[in-house]
């Protein structure tokens, strides 16, 4: 009997930023050394395009911005309208 155990392994998200190599001047040498910078970071970390980063933060900011709650405060005889933002 053959059995077979799958552990999922979670790697924290992670996004690069770019990295500048001083003293390096052929592009291919630049190009060389930034895919082996990405390729050990997979290694431990889910790494995450600047457009993924980006479409995340507009669908939090979206999200934060329908979570508007209006409230009603009354004072002085008059009704003061306020939106109350997570933002």
């Amino acid at each position: 009997m053959i059995t077979f155990s799958a552990h999922a392994q979670l790697k924290p998200e992670a996004m690069t930023l770019p990295v500048i190599f001083t003293g390096i001047s052929s592009a291919e040498e630049r190009a060389i050394i930034q895919s082996h910078v990405i390729n050990e970071l997979s290694v431990n970390y889910d790494l995450k395009s600047e457009k993924e980063v980006e479409q995340a933060r507009e669908v939090a900011v979206d999200k934060i911005s329908s979570e508007v709650i209006p409230k009603i405060f009354f004072g002085s005889g008059s009704i003061f309208l306020s939106l109350h933002s997570l933002m």
